[in-house]
């Protein structure tokens, strides 16, 4: 049964805003390394320049004076946006301003919410990782997600440096005496959101994710932060996950890129 956050636009917007705050935040990290990126506000818009993940998050309508200088900021470094855009009141103008310039929707992306507080199955022990084991929870994230790097020990170094800022909690599930699972909670806003979580591929479907996502719900909980909220592929199995642990979808996100010019 739907609760009473689905189709709240307040709620929405502030899960928006979140998403936005904590890309900014990791961002910035990877900028004081050197990397060469950048942060632009356009309205209630932040924009990414982060090539190969250029992505605008929270534009609305209230911003469409301003979409022609976002576009100018990308078309300076010779890059292109992908916009994210909720359905938060006059996005169909939203959309027609941003067909006329070319682009056009490419995928949907679910949006979820619920309540922190609440009884949910955690049958593999989490717990919390401090400063000193970010490397260790970074190495884990590149091979939970199966990523082929060719510089492994760079790769963990850029993610230590974006996941140790304020308002990040990070957390290990544990099992048969290994790591094998991890997750990742942002609480800047005051919606707190479910970020980045994955488990070794040997150790899936034994309940590693189903528990590191109730134990980030507690955390959230704990620290005054009456929602959570995540986003994923739709019908993927952490949209299930995210289901079964009490959260409901609130929205489909839209996402536009730009038609290749022929």
């Amino acid at each position: 049964m739907a609760g009473p956050w689905v189709s709240n636009p307040a709620l929405l917007r502030d899960v928006e805003h979140a998403k936005a705050a904590y890309f900014t935040q990791r961002a910035q990290a990877l900028i004081g390394l050197g990397r060469e990126m950048k942060v632009g506000r356009f309205g209630h818009a932040t924009a990414l320049l982060w090539p190969t993940f250029n992505r605008v998050y929270a534009f609305e309508a209230g911003d469409l004076s301003r979409l022609d200088d976002l576009l100018s900021w990308y078309a300076e470094e010779e890059q292109e946006p992908v916009f994210e855009i909720a359905p938060l009141e006059g996005h169909t103008e939203v959309f027609r301003a941003l067909g006329a310039r070319g682009f056009a929707p490419t995928g949907t992306q679910a949006v979820v919410a619920g309540p922190s507080a609440g009884a949910r199955p955690a049958s593999v022990p989490v717990r919390w990782v401090d400063r000193g084991g970010i490397a260790d929870w970074a190495a884990l994230y590149i091979r939970a997600y199966g990523w082929d790097v060719p510089d492994f020990d760079n790769l963990t170094q850029e993610l230590r440096a974006q996941y140790e800022g304020p308002h990040w909690h990070l957390c290990v599930g544990d099992l048969e005496g290994r790591p094998v699972a991890m997750g990742a909670l942002w609480t800047g806003r005051p919606v707190a959101y479910l970020a980045n979580a994955a488990t070794l591929p040997d150790y899936r479907g034994r309940g590693c994710q189903q528990s590191v996502l109730a134990a980030r719900c507690a955390r959230a909980s704990s620290l005054g932060h009456e929602f959570v909220a995540s986003d994923t592929e739709p019908f993927a199995a952490s949209l299930r996950n995210l289901e079964r642990a009490g959260l409901r979808l609130l929205c489909h996100k839209a996402r536009w890129e730009r038609r290749p010019r022929s």
